[in-house]
């Protein structure tokens, strides 16, 4: 329920997409640049908040990742979808290392040597300074 006008925001049990999350924070931020008291929690149910004895209720789940848009049903496999979502990253930064060779093999150099009088600035793509560690002297 908006603080301000009484408007019903969302049903209670709504599943909330990323976008209805993100306007009801805008819409929160808003109140309070307007200085509106007292504004009421929301509550959000997670995984981590979930009061099951035993596992994790579908309302705390929250949407299927196999079925985006639906909240898990009784039964889905969801431990398996999130180790299969977090072991995608894992399986590719291995992949990664065997493509480039894994470990550094060659000759290591102690600083970088200037033909002329000078400073030198090393940067990365975003032109950000690069500083190994140790080297900072």
């Amino acid at each position: 329920v908006d603080p301000e006008t009484g408007e019903v925001l969302f049903e209670r049990g709504h599943l909330l997409t990323v976008v209805e999350a993100a306007q009801v924070g805008d819409r929160w931020t808003e109140l309070e640049k307007a200085g509106v008291k007292d504004l009421p929690p929301i509550g959000v149910r997670t995984p981590l908040t979930c009061q099951l004895k035993d596992g994790i209720c579908s309302a705390c789940y929250g949407e299927d990742l196999s079925t985006p848009g639906e909240v898990a049903t009784l039964g889905c496999p969801v431990g398996v979808i999130a180790a299969q979502s977090m072991g995608e990253p894992g399986t590719q930064l291995t992949m990664r290392t065997f493509h480039t060779g894994g470990a550094f093999e060659g000759k290591g150099s102690k600083g970088v040597f200037a033909t002329r009088a000078g400073h030198v600035r090393l940067t990365n793509e975003d032109g950000q300074p690069i500083v190994a560690e140790g080297m900072s002297e």
